[in-house]
């Protein structure tokens, strides 16, 4: 009981010093709420939707910390797709460079939906869903690297 219990916080810390290295500091919060202020000085006519994009944020953190990829993935999927503060197709694209070629195609694997012409298999989930917690650290990169360019643009403004 004492290692399987260990493990759990083991495997917590790993995956968040995932994160910092992502961030590139030893101190989440700090590097996130300096993001999260220049934000707000940046748009100060859209707070809610600051707010959503930080909630989005911290959840796919939080999230992939505590090992709970797919969910992540939604989280950071719905960062670099949907409109908040800005429509973020118009900064950053959800292509990949390997397969799957983008990240709306594991979205849509991973909903079993069947869009366009896609057929999606039993093979093709247990794949995506193998490979889930690499493709959840890139897709939280992608948002990093997106609200890390809002807040370049608004030392350029």
């Amino acid at each position: 009981m004492y290692c399987s219990s260990s493990l759990i916080y083991v495997n917590s810390a790993y995956r968040c010093r995932l994160i910092c290295k992502l961030l590139n500091t030893n101190r989440i919060k700090d590097k996130i709420v300096t993001l999260w202020e220049k934000l707000d000085r940046k748009f100060p006519q859209k707070k809610e939707d600051v707010e959503l994009l930080r909630y989005y944020f911290s959840e796919a953190t939080r999230l992939f910390e505590e090992g709970s990829f797919e969910i992540a993935y939604f989280s950071a999927y719905k960062i670099i797709r949907e409109p908040t503060v800005v429509d973020p197709r118009a900064y950053i694209s959800d292509k990949r460079e390997s397969e799957p070629s983008s990240f709306s195609e594991i979205r849509t694997i991973l909903t079993h939906s069947r869009q366009k012409d896609i057929q999606v298999g039993p093979k093709q989930i247990i794949e995506i869903k193998t490979k889930l917690p690499q493709y959840a650290l890139e897709i939280i990169q992608r948002a990093l690297t997106f609200i890390e360019e809002l807040v370049a643009k608004e030392n350029n403004s």
